[in-house]
C-alpha cells in the first residue's frame, strides 16, 4: 500500500505544479463554505458536458475535452490509466474529474453510461469529507472513507460530508 500513497502524493504534487484547476463558480452542486474550491475534467466526454467548437465533434457525440489538447493533459491521462490499471484493474473509465476542496450536496450522476460505476479516490491533509450514500428517500445509509478508493453506483444519491483541511478527490467514470 506504500506505493499507492506515494502515487497519490505524486498526483497531488503534479496537479499543484502543472495544472490549473479551475474555480467551480456556477456549479449548483458545490458547497464551498468560503474555501477556494476548484475542479478539472479530463477525458473523452459527451456533448452534454462541454459544447465543442468543431461541429464534427457534435455529430460524433464524443470528443476530447479542451484540457486534453495540452501535452500535460495527455501525460496525466496516461499516468492515470497506469494508476487505475495497477490499483483498480477492473474499473472501466474514459473521463476523470479532479476536485479540490469541494463539498458536493446530495445528487445523482444520471448522465454516466448506464451500468458503469464511479470510482472515487480522496487524498490530502483533511479530516471528515467522507462519501455519504443515501437511499431513494435521501436518508443517509452509509459513510465511506474513500482514501483507499471506493466504487459505487453513480445513480444512487450521494454527497460529500463536511471536512476541514485540503481535500482532493479524483472520480473516474464512463460517459
Amino acid at each position: 500500500m506504500l506505493d499507492y500513497y506515494s502515487d497519490l502524493a505524486f498526483l497531488e504534487a503534479y496537479l499543484t505544479e502543472h495544472f490549473p484547476i479551475f474555480p467551480t463558480t456556477g456549479n449548483r452542486l458545490a458547497i464551498t463554505n468560503g474555501i477556494r474550491s476548484q475542479s478539472l475534467v479530463l477525458g473523452v466526454l459527451k456533448g452534454w458536458q462541454y459544447q465543442p467548437r468543431d461541429p464534427r465533434s457534435r455529430k460524433q457525440n464524443y470528443f476530447l475535452g479542451k484540457n486534453m489538447r495540452k501535452i500535460e493533459g495527455w501525460s496525466l491521462y496516461m499516468w492515470l490509466f497506469d494508476f487505475t490499471e495497477k490499483y483498480f484493474p477492473n474499473h472501466p473509465w474514459n473521463a476523470v474529474i479532479f476536485n479540490k476542496n469541494i463539498e458536493y450536496s446530495i445528487h445523482r450522476d444520471r448522465k454516466n453510461l448506464k451500468g458503469t460505476p464511479n470510482l472515487v479516490v480522496t487524498f490530502g491533509d483533511f479530516t471528515g469529507g467522507n462519501l455519504a450514500i443515501y437511499d431513494d428517500d435521501k436518508n443517509q445509509i452509509d459513510s465511506i472513507d474513500a482514501r483507499d478508493g471506493y466504487a459505487f453506483n453513480p445513480n444512487t444519491f450521494h454527497s460529500v460530508e463536511p471536512f476541514e483541511g485540503n481535500r482532493y478527490s479524483v472520480v473516474f467514470y464512463t460517459c
